[in-house]
């Protein structure tokens, strides 16, 4: 398995109220590890709203699946934003982009070196 470095966060609109955050996946006081935890972390701002999704361990894999559940679990939510990820060789950059709550990741082109 390769470590991939993750950046960035998906924006929540509106923000979604504590009572259908709880107990999801996503949540912060979910346990990290699986069967129970992900690798996105819902931000929560001072009155317990989750306003952003972002990567809960910045070195992590398999997002785009990931991605799609969380907007298929908060239908009445847009989310939006990218995430910028960077793999182990050098070049290996791609994005993940949420269009039309459909999360798609493109490569980065970068020329090759002499």
């Amino acid at each position: 398995m390769h470590t991939i470095h993750v950046t960035g966060a998906f924006t929540i609109t509106p923000p979604l109220p504590p009572q259908i955050t709880q107990g999801t996946p996503y949540h912060p006081d979910t346990p990290e590890e699986p069967p129970y935890g992900c690798d996105l972390l819902l931000r929560l701002n001072t009155t317990g709203h989750a306003t952003h999704l972002e990567p809960r361990r910045h070195h992590t894999h398999a997002l785009t699946h990931q991605i799609q559940h969380a907007i298929n679990t908060y239908p009445n939510h847009t989310i939006t934003g990218q995430l910028h990820c960077h793999g182990p060789q050098p070049g290996n950059q791609w994005h993940i982009t949420i269009t039309n709550n459909h999360p798609t990741a493109t490569r980065h082109r970068t020329p090759e070196t002499p």
